[in-house]
């Protein structure tokens, strides 16, 4: 089965086996379209995420060869999203 990453801006999260891909595209390019929205995802590591999706976002699938894939059984921080905790203050 094959496996996806999707990266927004610079935020990646690799998606479930069987994720409804065609339904998450359709959804982030509604949003886009309408001006901004937010989009819910489960993540590989079980995360439920809402993304801000605006027409400036940057969006980009991948399909991945499944050993690149993280492991569905554990929990990896590999499909969490990154947050800047100063706001780029530093």
């Amino acid at each position: 089965m094959q496996a996806h990453r999707l990266t927004i801006n610079s935020d990646s999260f690799h998606l479930p086996a069987g994720y409804d891909v065609a339904g998450l595209k359709s959804a982030l390019a509604a949003a886009a379209h309408h001006g901004g929205g937010f989009v819910d995802l489960v993540s590989v590591s079980g995360s439920h995420v809402a993304l801000l999706v605006t027409p400036n976002s940057t969006v980009k699938f991948e399909t991945i060869p499944p050993q690149e894939a993280p492991d569905e059984s554990t929990d990896l921080a590999t499909g969490a999203p990154t947050f800047d905790d100063d706001y780029g203050l530093e």
